[in-house]
């Protein structure tokens, strides 16, 4: 957006510019000679964002493209862990560090002397771990194994994955 001379505004002149973005896309900041100047998508440009020495001084609309990541539940990795599918809409523009974790419950079946077999079942609780989704990427398997016994069978899961950087 050009700008007319500031030496001709009056108070009542100044402007107010608003960012709209495209279907598919936010708004990120604006900025003027790459230097961001604001982070509401209006924009009150009056003579203290323009010095009267400027001769064409443009405030840019900076916009970022939509991008939505997800996560589900992937196949079991032999009955000792599983995967977690994560895919974006897009490829990251940078890199992203999620928080996953998972607690649930696994059995191992006892063969006793007597010819008959029971099933123990006991829970797992594991601690948070952390990925990093690189940069250019859209989808990623994260095998997950919470150390359980070789023997054992994974039988429920309850997981979740902490999105608050993406």
């Amino acid at each position: 957006m050009q700008v007319p001379d500031p030496s001709e505004w009056t108070e009542p002149d100044w402007s107010s510019v608003r960012a709209v973005a495209n279907p598919g896309f936010f708004f990120r900041a604006w900025e003027k000679d790459g230097i961001v100047i604001g982070t509401e998508v209006d924009l009150m440009i009056s003579p203290n964002l323009y010095n009267t020495s400027d001769t064409g001084t443009t405030f840019i609309a900076n916009f970022i493209r939509s991008n939505s990541i997800s996560a589900r539940f992937g196949n079991m990795h032999g009955g000792t862990g599983f995967y977690i599918e994560v895919s974006s809409d897009y490829p990251l523009a940078s890199d992203i560090s999620l928080q996953y974790v998972a607690r649930g419950e696994y059995y191992i079946v006892n063969h006793y002397p007597d010819g008959s077999d029971r099933m123990e079942f006991f829970d797992f609780d594991d601690t948070p771990r952390y990925i990093t989704l690189k940069a250019g990427q859209s989808s990623w398997s994260i095998l997950y194994s919470p150390g359980i016994q070789s023997s054992g069978v994974i039988s429920t899961v309850n997981w979740g994955i902490n999105f608050s950087e993406f």
